[in-house]
């Protein structure tokens, strides 16, 4: 139904008119480079996803054929070699860890309200946490005596003892009749050996440097005493 007004603008007449409602437009028909052989499309919100698929069957068969009816019958009876896909060993390790995880046991999750609140004693002493004073412990006279022949023999030979070594001999170091000379709680460390030579070195080059001052003492003594009595015989002569 439609108004229309006539010239004058008088008077209106109605018409009864029908509406087409298909289409007359002509459509375009537009060819997508690249695509001339694929029948399976899909619109997607990012795109047309188009592909071409033939019912090959499972993939990962490696037979081969020499004739077309030995390739038909092999279709029918699907009698396929399978060869398992090879992973490079990244997606090795990742399949093997999701393995391991599916296997392991899960450790339960301790809900903060299933803990126990501490009240803040303790039964520890005060200081406990503090470190320890390490006990000095004196060689005995068998440990000194095998230090000092150690010592000794470096010192003469020029080839001063290893106390790593040192240590080690104490450990395996048997008397005469085949016993052990050390005990367990005898066996010194390197540590305790170096300590031990370092202690003997101070020791002897203090003595060394005192007797040389002994010796410059009474040579000069000697010396004041030489002038003195020459003095006096001077005089009387």
């Amino acid at each position: 139904m439609a108004i229309e007004r006539t010239k004058k603008n008088v008077k209106c007449q109605i018409k009864v008119v029908k509406i087409q409602t298909r289409d007359t437009a002509t459509k375009n028909q537009a060819s997508i480079p690249g695509i001339t052989s694929y029948n399976n499309f899909v619109f997607e919100n990012g795109g047309l996803r188009v592909w071409k698929a033939y019912g090959i069957g499972p993939d990962g068969c490696m037979k081969s054929f020499s004739k077309y009816k030995d390739l038909e019958l092999h279709l029918h009876v699907n009698n396929c070699t399978l060869v398992q896909e090879k992973q490079c060993r990244i997606d090795l390790t990742k399949t093997l860890y999701v393995e391991k995880l599916k296997t392991s046991e899960t450790r339960p999750v301790i809900k903060f309200s299933d803990t126990v609140q501490s009240s803040g004693e303790t039964d520890l002493d005060q200081g406990w946490a503090l470190r320890k004073q390490r006990k000095t412990s004196r060689f005995n006279d068998k440990q000194k005596k095998f230090l000092d022949e150690k010592f000794k023999q470096g010192t003469l030979t020029g080839n001063k003892a290893d106390p790593t070594e040192v240590a080690n001999e104490m450990r395996h170091k048997k008397q005469g009749n085949g016993e052990r000379m050390f005990e367990i709680n005898e066996f010194l460390s390197s540590q305790q050996i170096n300590s031990y030579f370092s202690r003997t070195f101070r020791n002897l080059k203090s003595s060394s440097d005192q007797d040389q001052l002994a010796a410059a003492q009474f040579e000069q003594n000697l010396t004041n005493l030489n002038t003195s009595v020459m003095s006096k015989l001077s005089a009387t002569n």
